[in-house]
C-alpha cells in the first residue's frame, strides 16, 4: 500500500544559458522516490574548472616563453647585423691604425654598445713562418645596454696589404 507524499526536490541542471536550479514539486509514492534532474554535480563543476584553470597557466606560461624567445632572437639579429657593419669598417680602415676601441651604435641602435680588443699574431699563434707583423686578431664585443645576457662575441683576423715590388 504506497503512500502518497507532496515533497520538494532540488538539483543543479544544464539549461541553455549554462547551469540552472531545478525546483520540482512532485506527487509519488514513498517507495519509488527517484527524480530526473539532468545536470553537474559540484564536483564534476570544480574538476572542470580546475582542468581549464590548468590549461590557462600552461598557455601563459608557454607565451611568456614567447615573447623571451623573440626579444632574444631580434637582440641577435640586431647585433650580428651591427657587428657586420663595424667589421666592415675595420676592414676597410688601414691595417697600421688598428687598436683597441669602444663606443656606442647611433640612431635607433643608441643602446646597442661595443667594444674591440687588438692583438698581434705571431708564427707562434698562427704556425706560418714570416707572419711577424702582418696579422691582427680583431675581437669584437656587442652588448645591448647593461644586461650582460645580450652579449655577442665575434672574432675577425685581418691581414697587412701586400705591396708590390
Amino acid at each position: 500500500m504506497g503512500m502518497s507524499h507532496l515533497m520538494m526536490i532540488s538539483s543543479l541542471f544544464q539549461g541553455g544559458s549554462g547551469a540552472m536550479f531545478c525546483l520540482k514539486w512532485t506527487i509519488f509514492p514513498k517507495e519509488s522516490v527517484r527524480v530526473h534532474c539532468r545536470g553537474f554535480t559540484l564536483l564534476e563543476v570544480m574538476v572542470a574548472v580546475a582542468i581549464i584553470a590548468l590549461s590557462f597557466v600552461s598557455l601563459l606560461g608557454s607565451q611568456s616563453q614567447s615573447i623571451s624567445y623573440a626579444g632574444i632572437s631580434r637582440f641577435e639579429t640586431v647585433a650580428s647585423l651591427l657587428a657586420r657593419q663595424k667589421i666592415s669598417r675595420i676592414h676597410a680602415g688601414g691595417f697600421d691604425e688598428l687598436s683597441a676601441d669602444q663606443g656606442d651604435f647611433e640612431g635607433d641602435f643608441s643602446e646597442y654598445h661595443w667594444q674591440t680588443t687588438v692583438e698581434d699574431l705571431t708564427e707562434d699563434d698562427t704556425g706560418i713562418e714570416g707572419v711577424e707583423d702582418m696579422l691582427k686578431m680583431v675581437d669584437l664585443t656587442i652588448v645591448r645596454g647593461d644586461d650582460e645576457a645580450m652579449t655577442l662575441h665575434v672574432r675577425t683576423i685581418v691581414m697587412k696589404k701586400i705591396e708590390e715590388q
